[in-house]
């Protein structure tokens, strides 16, 4: 079940190359615009099966260079006794991204995360894993670093996966 929540979070990093057709990638420019050490930590609940796991997620800013960022993931997963703490991970950010891999625009809305409300720009992705379809929703803020205020991702196919992530806390 750890390998399916991996593959329903993996938009948060969108880390393709930039090829022949490329757009920018507003995950990118979340993150560049802040100091490194900048962290956002967020919670989250996955059901699959009927089970529920919580996911504890924390992003860092490490470096910065003119076409990518590179972010410190670390995260806890807790489903029933069972918790696996991941070791932490450098993921890099490109600034331009494949088109195939892009997020589209859906609109502006304003989230609510810890207590809190932000003004959002809302993205959408969908992309075809084998037999998996994935279809996630962004609410990105340029108050955070990285900019994810929330994500509700969907696994649909011979197995059904809900996640909701949602900001807890941020650092610049």
């Amino acid at each position: 079940m750890i390998r399916f929540l991996a593959a329903s979070l993996a938009p948060l990093l969108l880390t393709a190359a930039a090829g022949a057709q490329s757009v920018a990638n507003p995950l990118y420019s979340a993150w560049v615009r802040f100091e490194t050490g900048a962290t956002s930590r967020y919670t989250g609940v996955s059901r699959t099966l009927g089970v529920e796991t919580t996911i504890e997620t924390t992003m860092k800013l490490i470096e910065k260079a003119g076409d990518r960022v590179v972010i410190e993931v670390s995260r806890k997963v807790t489903s029933g006794d069972d918790t696996v703490e991941e070791s932490p991970r450098k993921e890099e950010i490109r600034a331009m991204i494949a088109q195939e891999a892009a997020m589209v625009p859906a609109g502006e809305e304003p989230a609510t995360a810890g207590g809190k409300e932000y003004p959002c720009r809302v993205y959408q992705q969908q992309r075809k894993e084998g037999d998996l379809l994935l279809l996630s929703r962004f609410w990105l803020s340029d108050e955070v670093p990285g900019g994810i205020v929330k994500i509700d991702s969907k696994v649909e196919g011979p197995i059904a996966i809900n996640t909701l992530l949602e900001l807890k806390s941020f650092s610049r």
